[in-house]
């Protein structure tokens, strides 16, 4: 991708220009040559000529001939050129240079600083903006195939950090690859980036693509990218990012579609067991604002013609996205409350979605009323609902109102003993074709916790601890939910219920998603809490790590609970920059199944690369292990690899080892060959290699 030098550099080449004399006095300059300097009294000007040097604090100036007028500090420069200051360096046939401003006029110039040049036939440089027409960019040399630009003008002002072209053409070597009329960007933002990439998949057959974005205002870039398959087809994806910032907020987003009329002899089935249409594509939309300090708006799309398309064409989205959610919200953000308008709409036919039309909900954090430290909670969601299936008609609909209310008053025992008792209320009332099943639902509970802490004066340069302090917690929480006045039970609609919460499971009934499955309940939890925190060097506490293990415990047992339900646990350790260790774990106590067990470590060299092990195993879902790695062989060239392997299925479903390689200043090379194993679809030998452009 686009190195984001290019307009630090850029930038800086006006900076130099103008920092050539500053905080400099004229008279201060020294102006030596080899022949002798000649004084015109009438002009009162020096002529230095033959290996002439003029030298004003850190800038150096050299040419065959200079002229210094003492009275305008303007210094006329000629023949062989050379300016330098700093990083900055000029070659030019002739400049003009004010030493008080900075301000310059130079002529057949060639001027940079490491690794982007510019060079045209005349540029000048006034109140600190460079302008210049018919110029050339390019990293260091003009190689044959290095990229570079061409512009009819360039104008860098380092005042408002901006650089601003008109008439652009992107070049690789002399082969122009793209055009734009007009651009203007800020400082460390790149310009464009290029990408070729060639392979082949069983399914797919050979591929190339080629893709490029351009940056066409400080706020968006657009472009996308071609891909040829010569057993599918040509897929075109069109692609738009934008970031403004203004006054009170700011607007992100990115918009990224293809479409692929798909030839291919066998295109398969859906989800739902349907033939593939041929006419295929896919279209995603992300925008997040922040209108004011208070006002946020999101909206999320995610559709696709058929449950395959991404998967068959767009890999790297599928694994990051293999369930789609489509949905916007309004919302607003008080000092101590929040106000929405949510609404999740169904955007493709083969997915079975709950969604709200619309859902629009109040929430009230915690406020003092009535008396001291008595904190009240608050919060009412009225939703219009239906749950979409595509196997299932008619559609499930339902009109709810959600209502809960909370109190709860801590009290300090001692200085390290506090307790909190809480008592809460859930209404939830249905409209579900003319019948109103509802439902209250009471909460009472406890609190009581026990905080420790001890500071202890240890120093460790290696691991950068500058004392530490060690908190320590014991936390006992006591929850009963009772069913108080409920009628119509088998009338309510599951449309949120039950689901296997693989973390740590909500205690207050305030918190329960599970709105049309909450049962009774009665449940204590005890938990030891453990962190650790070093000095930063802001003076604030830095966390190097933390444990914490919570167990809980039914008194009151259904037939087949044990007293012991859930464990879990949680360790993290990150004790430097360049080490983490992360470790999760669900059990059910009572039977000893496993609900959830992850383990994540990394392990970063500067020299010799990075390390990184996964463990996942998720109850009645996988159990893999993956391992993956970089390795720097050279400055110019690193391989890298991995693998993932299933235990239940006892193979390697995923293999893959690649070496990207530097070419020239501007290119990388990536050659990849990967194994898949296993998959419905991704059960083939594949291999790519992938040309791309990061200098501009």
């Amino acid at each position: 991708m686009i190195s984001k030098t290019f307009l630090r550099t850029s930038l800086l080449l006006c900076l130099g220009n103008i920092l050539l004399c500053a905080q400099e006095d004229a008279t201060t300059a020294s102006l030596t040559a080899d022949d002798p300097i000649v004084l015109e009294e009438a002009t009162n000007q020096f002529i230095a000529s033959g290996n002439a040097r003029l030298k004003n604090g850190p800038m150096l100036l050299l040419a065959d001939r200079i002229e210094l007028d003492r009275n305008t500090s303007v210094a006329m420069v000629k023949g062989n050129v050379i300016l330098t200051m700093q990083d900055f360096r000029a070659l030019a046939d002739s400049i003009t240079l004010h030493l008080d401003s900075g301000d310059m006029t130079a002529v057949n110039f060639r001027m940079g600083i490491d690794p982007i040049v510019t060079e045209g036939s005349t540029a000048e440089q006034v109140g600190g903006i460079f302008h210049s027409k018919n110029v050339n960019l390019y990293v260091r040399e003009k190689r044959p195939w290095e990229p570079n630009l061409k512009l009819r003008e360039l104008e860098i002002d380092s005042n408002g950090s901006t650089f601003t072209g008109r008439g652009i053409s992107f070049r690789v070597g002399n082969l122009t690859i793209g055009k734009l009329p007009w651009l203007k960007i800020k400082d460390r933002e790149s310009i464009f980036d290029l990408s070729l990439s060639v392979g082949k998949e069983d399914r797919l057959g050979w591929y190339l693509e080629a893709g490029s974005l351009y940056r066409i205002s400080p706020a968006m870039e657009m472009g996308g990218s071609v891909t040829a398959f010569t057993k599918r087809g040509a897929l075109f994806s069109p692609e738009a990012n934008y970031l403004h910032h203004y006054e009170g907020g700011y607007a992100k987003g990115r918009l990224l579609g293809g479409f692929i009329n798909d030839g291919g002899d066998n295109r398969g089935l859906d989800i739902r067991g349907d033939s593939v249409e041929t006419s295929r594509g896919f279209a995603d939309l992300n925008h997040l604002q922040r209108v004011h300090e208070n006002f946020r708006l999101a909206l999320q799309l995610e559709w696709q013609n058929d449950s395959e398309t991404i998967r068959d064409f767009r890999r790297e989205l599928f694994t990051e996205r293999q369930w789609n959610d489509s949905h916007a919200e309004i919302g607003y953000e008080g000092e101590n409350l929040t106000l929405s308008l949510f609404s999740r709409f169904h955007a493709n036919e083969y997915e079975t979605v709950v969604e709200r039309r619309p859902e629009l909900s109040l929430d009230l954090a915690p406020y003092e009323f009535l008396a001291p430290e008595l904190y009240h909670s608050f919060s009412i969601a009225l939703a219009s609902l239906r749950k979409a299936d595509p196997l299932i008609s008619p559609d499930i609909e339902a009109d709810r109102i959600d209502l809960a209310y909370g109190v709860r008053r801590p009290f300090r025992l001692t200085r390290w003993l506090s307790l909190t008792p809480l008592a809460s209320y859930r209404l939830v009332d249905y409209d579900v074709d003319g019948a109103d099943p509802t439902r209250h639902l009471g909460e009472i509970g406890a609190d009581l916790r026990a905080s420790l802490h001890g500071d202890f004066d240890l120093q460790n340069d290696t691991w950068e601890i500058n004392g530490l302090r060690h908190e320590i917690a014991v936390v006992l929480s006591h929850r009963k939910v009772s069913e108080l006045d409920s009628n119509d039970l088998g009338l309510i609609p599951q449309l949120d219920h039950e689901f296997q919460d693989p973390n740590l499971a909500p205690l207050d009934l305030f918190d329960r998603r599970q709105t049309d499955s909450i049962g009774e309940s009665h449940l204590f939890r005890i938990g030891v809490e453990n962190r650790v925190y070093t000095r930063g060097e802001d003076g604030l506490p830095h966390p190097l790590g933390h444990l914490l293990i919570y167990q809980d415990l039914l008194p009151d047992r259904k037939p087949g609970e044990n007293a012991f339900d859930d464990f879990y646990a949680d360790l993290l350790l990150s004790p430097a920059d360049w080490l983490a260790l992360g470790f999760q774990a669900k059990m059910d106590s009572g039977t000893g199944q496993v609900e959830r067990l992850a383990l994540s470590t990394r392990l970063t060299d500067g020299d010799f690369g990075e390390l990184d092990f996964a463990l996942f195993d998720y109850q009645d879902f996988s159990n893999q292990y993956q391992v993956t790695g970089t390795h720097r062989l050279t400055e110019r060239q690193t391989v890298y690899g991995g693998a993932r392997y299933d235990a239940e299925g006892d193979r390697f479903t995923h293999l893959f080892l690649g070496m990207r390689r530097r070419l020239g200043d501007s290119w990388d090379l990536l050659y990849s060959v990967t194994r898949f194993r296993g998959a419905l679809k991704e059960d083939d030998l594949e291999f790519d290699i992938s040309l791309r452009l990061y200098s501009f």
